[in-house]
């Protein structure tokens, strides 16, 4: 497991998400309800319905869910329960998954899945949903969350159950990426229903990182992949990627000083990098201009590409006067020039 860079970035575009009518919202306003409120009983119809249209805006009385056949009278066992719970409950969070807390968590989640789910009716989803926007202390174990949390422990735990191994394994995301998600936390506040504005409720950091799950797979990552550096402009291609799918972005532009009205503006998408970059080969004398960026996935490509293209074109050593050290740098590689027959030669060995 390690530490992972894109946390602050998956979680800000969540919360982009989070305005006080958006349906993730319903978070905010179930868990500041449970936090604040000393007796769930005096207003019990009015407890039942904030946990039900949170679980309702989360998805949870769609398709065949059970839960479209009952009334919000269903909820009554299950707040009834939550209420009888010391308010110590709500103190515990990833960073306190000690043993008693763990098989404490095990204990409220398998209560109340039997007070709220009916005999042969899945309860994974369901029930810590019901934790996480109660509680606080733990994920909702979605689809998306555990697709997401199997792929960083490379299978190592199928999140299919609530038990010691897959709180175990959601403490260690923690601890390996603490100082991102206990910034985020410190930082992050619920909304208020009434007046929609932030409160002084922080999120917890089991929110963050149900965040993170479930938002990380729908998450849009966009890098440069190459791009070089003109006066004027220059021509870049980004790799956009979401799950298994990636793009390539390809724009070339370049500034007319003159305003005889010949900027350049190209744009185009395509399936693979290797057909913006022929693009690019086949048009400039890419080589010779100013290289900014060429990211390692494409290196040995372009490499190939390089070498077949001062060799085709008969490039001596004066042409690359000002270009060939940055070439070398750029590509981890050291380029070498002979004449054979009079014909230019180029070859090179690798420099890393």
């Amino acid at each position: 497991m390690t530490k992972h860079t894109d946390i602050e970035l998956v979680i800000n575009d969540f919360k982009e998400k989070s305005k006080p009518d958006d349906r993730y919202t319903s978070f905010d306003y179930c868990y500041n309800y449970f936090q604040t409120t000393k007796d769930l009983t005096i207003d019990i119809e009015k407890s039942c319905l904030v946990l039900g249209f949170y679980l309702a805006s989360w998805g949870m009385f769609r398709g065949s869910s059970f839960l479209l056949q009952q009334s919000v009278n269903h909820f009554k066992p299950t707040i009834l329960y939550i209420n009888s719970l010391d308010k110590s409950v709500w103190n515990i969070d990833v960073d306190k998954y000690d043993d008693k807390n763990i098989e404490l968590i095990i204990e409220i989640y398998k209560e109340i899945k039997n007070r709220l789910i009916p005999n042969g009716n899945t309860d994974l989803t369901l029930v810590t949903k019901v934790l996480l926007g109660v509680f606080g202390f733990i994920p909702a174990f979605d689809n998306y969350f555990c697709d997401t949390f199997r792929m960083l422990f490379d299978g190592q735990c199928g999140f299919r159950r609530v038990n010691k191994a897959s709180l175990n394994f959601i403490q260690n995301f923690y601890q390996e990426n603490k100082s991102s998600i206990d910034n985020l936390s410190i930082k992050t506040f619920t909304t208020d229903f009434l007046t929609g504005e932030k409160t002084k409720i922080n999120y917890p950091k089991a929110k963050i990182i149900d965040m993170y799950g479930f938002n990380k797979s729908n998450f849009m990552t966009t890098e440069k992949v190459f791009e070089i550096l003109a006066e004027g402009g220059g021509i870049c291609i980004n790799r956009q990627k979401k799950k298994n799918e990636e793009i390539f972005l390809y724009n070339h532009s370049e500034f007319d000083p003159t305003e005889e009205g010949l900027d350049i503006n190209e744009k185009g998408v395509y399936p693979s990098f290797e057909m913006p970059f022929l693009l690019v080969n086949n048009k400039y004398p890419w080589y010779m201009l100013h290289i900014e960026t060429i990211h390692e996935d494409y290196r040995k490509f372009i490499i190939e590409k390089l070498i077949k293209k001062l060799n085709e074109k008969s490039i001596k050593p004066d042409d690359l006067e000002y270009s060939k050290n940055q070439l070398e740098v750029k590509l981890g590689i050291k380029l070498t020039f002979k004449l054979n027959n009079g014909k230019a030669i180029w070859i090179y060995t690798e420099n890393r």
